[in-house]
C-alpha cells in the first residue's frame, strides 16, 4: 500500500491521518500537507493520527521534528495520536512523544 494523508479541519483543530510507510519518500508529502494546515488562519492545534502507519524511519522522524519547529514558531500545538507500540517506542527513543 502506498502512503496516504487524509486531512480535516474542525473548530480550530486540524487532523492528519497517515496510512502506509512513513519514510523518506512520504516525508515531503507529509510536510506539504501539514505546513498548509499550520498556516491556515485560526488553526491552533494539529493532530497527527498515526494509527495507519505501518513503518517509520529516520527521514520521517526528521519531518516530524521540522514540523514541531514550524508549529512552535507559529504558536501551534502538535499532538501525535494512535501510535502503534513499535512506532511509539521509536518516537520515544528519539524523545518525540
Amino acid at each position: 500500500m502506498g502512503f496516504r494523508t487524509i486531512s480535516a479541519v474542525d473548530h480550530g483543530a486540524a487532523k492528519i491521518g497517515l496510512h502506509g510507510a512513513f519514510n523518506l519518500f512520504s516525508g515531503a508529502q507529509f510536510l506539504k500537507c501539514s505546513e498548509d494546515l499550520l498556516t491556515t488562519p485560526n488553526i491552533h492545534e494539529l493532530e497527527i493520527d498515526m494509527h495507519g502507519v505501518e513503518q517509520i524511519d529516520d527521514a520521517a522522524l526528521d519531518a516530524l521534528l521540522i514540523l514541531r519547529e514550524k508549529a512552535a514558531s507559529l504558536h501551534r500545538h502538535i499532538i501525535l495520536s494512535g501510535c502503534r507500540k513499535p512506532i511509539r517506542k521509536f518516537l520515544e527513543a528519539a524523545n518525540l512523544q
